[in-house]
């Protein structure tokens, strides 16, 4: 495989894999380390467009060149790449490392992608997996960066408004309202859960939600068992009618997204590994 990126770029050719789990750990500060400014944008994206790199062995450092350039472009506030970092979520829609490092780099570039993550969000296919994890990508930038907030706010509860029978997708968007604190899309929200279109393995039950957002101190009505068994994708093609186990879990932990490393280890995404138990 050729080298043919300028230094200092070329030196995230050898940054090599990540030493642990990167979720909610503390990225590198590239700019610092390689001295990167503006100038090194368009080669950071074509990085992040590779295909050699996209395909190349996880265990060649290289394979690993692709993450730490969309780190770049995030710390850079790369306002050029945003179209190039969204379509990665086409591109490689299997890899667990889009949807759990792309919001906090759309966080970094801040408000200037909330157009493109709407538009992105509007023409997603309902079968694209990768249409759950977008509404973190507005949560993220709402919270980050408040004077965007209520804009972030008004498309997540948009998206809800539409009441499709998507329940995750409809778990994921009241999640983002949720650590949104919207209590301003509590009427849209309650109709949802009256519809029974969110999925409460994700996000809880509505006094769950009403809680979260400081609508009432505590709960009417006994806590249910939250089951992943309930959403569609851990059923595979068995019929969509709710199911609860008497010996469910309840989600007391902290939350894993399904297209989250499974924590058991395997190397598997969790949907595909213990999130089928």
């Amino acid at each position: 495989m050729p080298n043919n990126y300028p230094d200092p770029v070329s030196r995230l050719l050898t940054y090599g894999a990540l030493k642990e789990d990167p979720y909610g750990k503390p990225w590198p500060d590239y700019l610092s380390e390689l001295g990167l400014n503006a100038l090194h944008i368009p080669d950071l994206i074509r990085i992040i467009q590779d295909t050699d790199l996209q395909q190349a062995d996880e265990f060649d450092d290289k394979a690993w060149a692709p993450l730490h350039a969309w780190r770049c472009l995030g710390q850079l506030r790369a306002e050029a790449a945003i179209e190039p970092l969204l379509s990665l979520y086409q591109s490689l829609d299997d890899d667990y490392l889009i949807p759990q490092e792309m919001p906090r780099v759309f966080e970094l570039i801040g408000p200037a992608a909330i157009p493109a993550i709407h538009l992105f969000m509007e023409e997603c296919p309902a079968s694209a997996e990768y249409r759950l994890r977008l509404p973190e990508c507005l949560e993220k930038i709402g919270l980050a960066h408040p004077e965007s907030r209520s804009e972030c706010v008004s498309i997540l509860t948009h998206h809800l408004a539409q009441y499709t029978d998507d329940i995750e997708l409809n778990g994921f968007l009241a999640w983002a309202l949720s650590d949104l604190k919207a209590v301003e899309s509590i009427d849209i929200i309650r109709e949802a859960y009256r519809r029974d279109i969110v999925a409460i393995a994700l996000i809880g039950d509505l006094e769950d939600v009403e809680i979260s957002l400081g609508l009432r101190s505590e709960r009417d009505t006994p806590r249910p068992y939250y089951s992943a068994i309930e959403l569609p994708s851990f059923r595979d093609d068995r019929p969509r009618v709710p199911y609860i186990h008497p010996d469910t879990f309840v989600r007391d932990g902290p939350k894993i997204g399904r297209n989250d490393p499974c924590p058991c280890g395997s190397g598997k995404k969790y949907k595909k590994c213990c999130g089928r138990a």
